[in-house]
Parts: structure tokens; sequence; C-alpha cells
């Protein structure tokens, strides 16, 4: 609402809260629809990369055990 009543010179075409919400919503039909589409298709194939990855310093392998019984 601040933009709309203290810039409406430099911004001419700014369209209310409800009109933003409805061109939201037509927009979000249109987005889904078209990543949708792009969406790739499973081949089957899959790859599976083992090496290590290190989250923390083994200083504080100790204290930091958030996953542990998990990982």
């Amino acid at each position: 609402m601040f933009a709309v009543s203290n810039f409406t010179n430099e911004f001419p075409k700014l369209v209310s809260y409800t009109k933003m919400r409805k061109l939201m919503q037509d927009v979000l039909v249109l987005l889904y629809s078209y990543l949708t589409d792009r969406q790739a298709r499973p081949t089957g194939i899959a790859f599976v990369d083992s090496s290590k990855l290190q989250v923390c310093h083994n200083l504080r392998i100790l204290r930091h055990q958030v996953f542990k019984g998990t990982a």
C-alpha cells in the first residue's frame, strides 16, 4: 500500500493488491503447466556418488551428533 499511495507518478501502471493476487493466481497456473511439461522423464539410469563428504572438522565429531543413529 505504501507504493500505491506514494509512488503513483513513478509507477503509473501499478495495480491494486486485489488485482495483483488475481494476476499471480493466473500466472501460477501457467507456470505449473509449463514446469510440468518441461519436467524430465525418468530414464531408469541412476548415478550414485559414494565419495566422502566432510561436513565438520574432526575436532567436533564428538560434540556434533545431530544425526547419531540415523546416518
